[in-house]
């Protein structure tokens, strides 16, 4: 099963799952050894074919570090926190849990949006 390594020293990431916020996105970032990137790719192209079909899913996308290093980034946004909740508990998610490399660790988070005035705005 995918080792968790928490991002937040606060709260973990089970804890941000019972908030109740929206739209939220979920960073997570992945590292497994070299040798192991090919069946990374391989579980997580499995794992968003099942969430795309979850109510509340929006987008995802997973970014490799540059200079082909085992460092992945996985960007996904979603309605609400309940609506990712209720996909990350279903049981043909969490078995794909069981499915990663050996050396994959995980380290995911949620986040919301803010507004501050004067700052950096999306086009």
């Amino acid at each position: 099963m995918i080792k968790i390594e928490e991002m937040s020293k606060t709260i973990t990431f089970f804890e941000q799952m019972e908030q109740e916020c929206g739209p939220v996105v979920i960073i997570n970032r992945i590292t497994v050894n070299p040798e192991e990137t090919d069946e990374l790719l391989r579980v997580w192209a499995t794992d968003i074919e099942i969430m795309k079909g979850q109510p509340g899913y929006i987008s995802a996308q997973l970014h490799r570090g540059v200079g082909g290093n085992s460092v992945f980034l996985n960007y996904s946004v979603w309605e609400s926190v309940g609506h990712l909740k209720q996909a990350f508990n279903r049981p043909e998610f969490q078995v794909t849990l069981n499915d990663y490399p050996p050396s994959a660790v995980a380290s995911p988070h949620i986040f919301e949006k803010i507004d501050i005035p004067g700052g950096y705005a999306s086009k």
